[in-house]
């Protein structure tokens, strides 16, 4: 299996559970680490109570401004990614998965990344007797080759973000909540940001192709899949550093307006 690439040497474990505020914490966090993965990857895991995640091609549609202004007016954080991948809704029945590596010598392969990220999360998943079918989900948001889904709803997304030393790979995992819900808040956004014109290259979301674990398989909870990602993760060999965060605490405030700078405007 390709997960074997987590398992050949020590790693550590970062589950920041659920954040509050500030959405571009954890993305900051991770752009950090990134310059401190060097010897041990990093497997970062977070929720956020209510948060929208725009890509950059989103942020660059004619009223992506006000898309944004208008959803930071209804409670959300906002934010503009760096990574790969289009907008996502994010609640706290999202699970994101990060897993961070340092750069390995020769070119690294775009597909056997993300199939290495389907495959990852198959481990967690099959514990608790779930299978899932891997391939674009027409109508999805933030559609890509690696969707995951179950019945032609997808209920994972799985992007990646390369620096010159190290480099990320990132999976949105929706396990409780409505689907069809967070798919209307992608649609609505996309119909604001581009003044309902449809020959941009956005997404052209259905929100009935999206759905979460739960309503997917009738029991999967948040607590189940990370429970079973950490069980996975340990047997690995995995080492869980809960203070991670705080030892890097003035770095990250750092990076966030570095990244608020750059990326959303």
């Amino acid at each position: 299996m390709r997960v074997k690439r987590l398992q050949k040497a020590s790693f550590i474990v970062v589950n920041q559970g659920i954040v509050d505020g500030d959405a571009w914490q954890p993305f900051a966090l991770e752009e950090v680490l990134m310059r401190h993965v060097s010897t041990l990857p990093v497997v970062h895991i977070w929720r956020h109570s209510c948060a929208f995640i725009a890509g950059l091609r989103d942020r660059r549609l004619p009223y992506a401004e006000q898309a944004l202004q208008e959803l930071r007016g209804r409670g959300y954080a906002t934010v503009v990614r760096n990574s790969g991948g289009a907008a996502v809704p994010l609640h706290d029945g999202v699970v994101n998965v990060s897993v961070l590596f340092p750069k390995p010598i020769g070119l690294l392969d775009i597909y056997e990344d993300f199939a290495w990220m389907a495959d990852f999360i198959a481990e967690v998943l099959a514990p608790l007797g779930v299978s899932f079918d891997r391939g674009e989900v027409q109508g999805s948001y933030c559609p890509g080759d690696y969707d995951l889904s179950i019945g032609g709803r997808k209920f994972c997304g799985i992007a990646q973000r390369r620096r010159i030393d190290a480099y990320s790979l990132q999976a949105f995992v929706i396990v409780e909540g409505d689907g069809t819900s967070t798919g209307q808040q992608a649609r609505q956004f996309y119909e604001h940001a581009t003044g309902g014109r449809t020959n941009l290259g956005s997404p052209q979301v259905e929100p009935a192709r999206m759905a979460s674990l739960r309503q997917l398989t009738g029991h999967m909870t948040v607590n189940s899949f990370v429970n079973s990602l950490l069980d996975r993760l340990r047997a690995w060999g995995g080492i869980e550093d809960a203070d991670l965060p705080a030892r890097y605490e003035g770095d990250i405030h750092e990076q966030i307006e570095l990244m608020r700078d750059r990326y959303d405007r």
